[in-house]
């Protein structure tokens, strides 16, 4: 490879990290407010709307965080049936 392909890897491998440190981050703190509702809120019958708030964060946190992993298992997984 030359000189302008590696530089044009190196940029999409930074971006890369970027973006799944981003998306970890997000994830991360999605749980962790959900969580923190959950613990606020707990016990509160009225407070329905806000647990079901809570538990979307939690959920889509956790979808975050687990969704590219389950991907990449399912497509290796795929390649190695074939």
């Amino acid at each position: 490879a030359d000189n302008a392909r590696r530089a044009r890897w190196m940029e999409t491998g930074r971006n890369r990290k970027l973006l799944h440190l981003a998306r970890g981050l997000a994830g991360v703190a999605l749980v962790g407010l959900g969580l923190a509702v959950f613990m606020v809120v707990r016990g509160s019958a009225a407070q329905l709307g806000n647990v079901l708030t809570a538990a979307i964060a939690v959920l889509t946190g956790i979808a975050l965080l687990a969704g590219p992993y389950l991907v990449r298992m399912t497509q290796d997984l795929s390649e190695e049936r074939l």
